[in-house]
């Protein structure tokens, strides 16, 4: 294919399949790829003549998640297309919506934000989109489950030591390498408490 195309390209003819009439054309091939082309060159996946005939002028578009400033735009003009094609009365996008289209990187680009749109447009019951319309998992939203799981770890560890210690506060706290005040705090914070029937005695 590589090859058909880059006589079409060096001599502006072709055949049609099954046809031995060569036809001459004239014309002016624009193309768009998402591909390393100079990686797929080293890698002997793409021809690099056909490389140099296409890349005669090369426009660059960075990715979408270098360019937040296009995304509010973008955004109000995907909401206005899918509302009128859903026949749906949908206003715009609340400010924390949209902020958690800023913080995700759109590794997709625009494709995938026009596809989140859509989506929470046909599903949306009210007039504006929420975050909770949008299921994406940014940056800040695994930040937060990270430090949920490091709070359980915490918690599960603390309880661990006041087992091993028949929780004894002031040996719990010197070996969590904490005050025992700080213990206490924490135990109130995660609920723990002593696994008896005199609940609330603990070993000072």
């Amino acid at each position: 294919t590589q090859v058909k195309l880059l006589r079409v390209l060096q001599e502006f003819t072709f055949e049609r399949l099954g046809s031995n009439t060569t036809i001459k054309v004239d014309v002016r091939l624009i193309t768009a790829t998402n591909q390393d082309l100079e990686k797929k060159i080293s890698d002997g996946t793409f021809r690099k003549d056909l490389y140099y005939r296409l890349n005669v002028i090369a426009i660059v578009i960075p990715p979408l998640k270098t360019r937040k400033e296009d995304i509010k735009p973008l955004v109000e003009h995907f909401i206005n297309k899918f509302s009128c094609r859903c026949n749906k009365k949908i206003k715009g996008i609340s400010k924390q919506g949209l902020n958690k289209l800023l913080r995700y990187d759109w590794p997709g680009n625009i494709r995938e934000l026009e596809n989140v749109i859509e989506r929470a447009v046909v599903l949306c019951r009210s007039t504006l989109l929420e975050s909770g319309d949008f299921p994406l998992k940014t940056e800040f939203d695994k930040r937060i489950n990270d430090i949920e799981s490091l709070h359980e770890v915490e918690k599960e560890h603390i309880k661990m030591i006041l087992k091993k210690t028949d929780y004894s506060l002031s040996e719990a706290a010197k070996r969590l390498g904490i005050h025992r005040n700080t213990l206490r705090l924490k135990m109130k914070e995660y609920g723990i408490k002593k696994n008896t029937g005199n609940a609330g005695s603990f070993a000072t």
